[in-house]
């Protein structure tokens, strides 16, 4: 990466890529920095730059509003309030509202916000003032220059899928990505500026509204096998490869950066870059593990893998008191490193008292024992586990009605 390119993202995210000894004009002259535009500033854009705006991103820049808005008064309307309540706990349903993510604290501030069983007054929270509902590389470059060019807050979401809150801030402007659906397959992919003669491999190109459970269909219709996560709703293309990135694969074929092979992303300068191991190096470096700030990433592309059997279990645990569940989930994260080094993959979200435990050993028979069971029984005798066994031939991306989440 030049050097020029590393300096901008310094200035945004604070984070340097290299290490050299700063000349004394670098060390007199640091980057300036500003607080970025709010609403109440002079600088904010006024009517008509936001409407000339829309045009330019293909008038899909959408005055956003909580998604909670139309239970409460002044904004009360019973037939849409209706819908909201029918969609307002399922992750497919919220990954389809341009004001939502999937954990809705994150919609508040400080409290003030528009849940949907608040008695508070609805207020604004941390839910962006706009969005734009992205559909190309150049609805990206757009906004993030717009952005730039008036010093507003910029957050990335596809379907919000980010327990740290980083797709929504308010006063700011979203670039929903979440449309963005190409698939594309390639049997003998080589990274854009690999020498002549690097041989091929099998690949699946990815644009950045995808989600894993369009990418594992398209997977198992091509007789393939790609590393996601559980969750069927999680980006393929943000901040879960970004950030390391584990699934029920991961034991066989190493985490979703093990797999990455190229990234296309816009930078903060407004430049379409590719990053993989023949060009822009660092930037690649830093995308696979360094976390989702040096960019957004418009396509990923990951190395895929032949079918396979696959065995999942699927239990619930049920504990009487939240301190028992917390001595069984200390028993049960006490076996993670084992687990892995056994070649299974275990997934539960945090409990209080009671958790899905999803185990998945990645091997074409049942093992012998259940894994976890002596050390939980030892915990608490009379623990109650009820364990689903499904046996998925070729993919381990069939979806279960017993599946949590």
């Amino acid at each position: 990466m030049h050097l020029s390119l590393s300096l901008s993202l310094i200035a945004v995210v604070g984070v340097t890529l290299f290490t050299t000894t700063p000349t004394s004009a670098q060390v007199a002259s640091p980057p300036k920095l500003r607080c970025k535009c709010l609403p109440t500033d002079g600088c904010w854009p006024n009517e008509a730059t936001w409407t000339e705006f829309g045009k330019t991103v293909g008038d899909r820049l959408i005055a956003t509003t909580p998604v909670a808005r139309e239970c409460h008064a002044p904004y009360l309307d019973q037939a849409k309030c209706e819908e909201i309540v029918k969609g307002y706990h399922k992750d497919t349903w919220r990954s389809l509202q341009p004001g939502a993510v999937m954990s809705a604290n994150w919609e508040t501030f400080r409290g003030e916000g528009c849940l949907l069983n608040q008695t508070a007054p609805c207020t604004q929270g941390e839910v962006p003032l706009y969005t734009v509902k992205a559909l190309s590389v150049a609805d990206v470059e757009t906004t993030i220059r717009f952005a730039s060019k008036h010093n507003i807050r910029l957050v990335v979401k596809n379907t919000g899928h980010d327990y740290l809150g980083r797709s929504t801030a308010m006063n700011s402007i979203s670039l929903w990505t979440h449309f963005m659906k190409g698939i594309k397959f390639d049997d003998k992919y080589t990274p854009e500026g690999a020498p002549a003669g690097t041989e091929g491999t099998d690949a699946i190109i990815l644009e950045a509204g995808v989600v894993w459970d369009e990418a594992y269909k398209a997977a198992h219709e091509n007789n393939r096998m790609v590393v996601g996560g559980n969750h069927p709703t999680v980006g393929t293309s943000g901040g879960f490869c970004q950030s390391g990135g584990h699934g029920p694969l991961s034991p066989r074929h190493g985490l979703c950066v093990d797999n990455v092979l190229q990234y296309k992303i816009v930078t903060a300068d407004g430049i379409l870059r590719i990053a993989n191991a023949y060009q822009n190096q660092d930037l690649f470096w830093a995308l696979r593990g360094g976390g989702p700030s040096y960019g957004v990433v418009v396509e990923a592309v990951y190395r895929t893998h032949p079918p396979a059997s696959f065995v999942l279990i699927v239990s619930k645990i049920t504990a009487p008191d939240e301190a028992t569940m917390l001595a069984i989930s200390q028993a049960f994260y006490a076996h993670q490193s084992q687990l892995s080094k056994d070649g299974q993959a275990t997934h539960s979200p945090v409990p209080t008292t009671s958790f899905w435990l999803i185990i998945s050993p990645t091997a074409p028979w049942i093992p012998p024992r259940l894994p976890l069971s002596p050390s939980l029984t030892l915990c608490v005798p009379s623990l109650e586990l009820k364990s689903k066994w499904r046996t998925m031939p070729r993919s381990p991306h069939t979806r279960h009605s017993s599946m949590p989440g």
